[in-house]
């Protein structure tokens, strides 16, 4: 998997502003509220999932994925750009961007809002060679 196909992602969900943060990293935000961050040197991302997410998917592949920072009911998860399947990634990114969407936005995509307990990717408009979401793109 690759850098340029996280950014396709992340830019292609509704609202999203990309801005420089700490450590050289990349931080991606839907009104203020950051979902992930993108470290293109060492090609990783960190991405907010609940904490029962990052456990999981630290245990199924310890070679992909490793925890970062939890506080509350959400935690960080590195993500390893290199090894990530297409479609985990699609679905952790937009996953990571709905907890952190206002409940109305991620509801007039077709996302549950953050107390939604189901999954917000559906993988509609991800066919592994591209991702065709519907962001304007205006927050590049």
């Amino acid at each position: 998997m690759s850098v340029e196909l996280f950014l396709e992602v992340a830019h292609g969900l509704p609202e999203v502003a990309e801005n420089e943060s700490f450590g050289g990293m990349t931080s991606f935000r839907v009104r203020g509220k950051s979902f992930g961050y993108l470290n293109e040197a060492e090609e990783t991302a960190m991405l907010k999932a609940t904490r029962d997410e990052q456990a999981a998917l630290v245990a199924e592949a310890p070679d992909v994925f490793s925890p970062s920072w939890a506080s509350g009911r959400f935690a960080w998860v590195n993500v390893n750009l290199r090894e990530v399947d297409a479609d985990e990634l699609a679905e952790l990114t937009t996953e990571a961007w709905r907890l952190s969407a206002p409940k109305r936005l991620a509801a007039a995509q077709g996302f549950g809002g953050q107390e939604d307990s189901g999954q917000g990717f559906s993988g509609q408009g991800f066919s592994g060679q591209g991702f065709s979401g519907q962001g304007s793109g205006a927050d590049r």
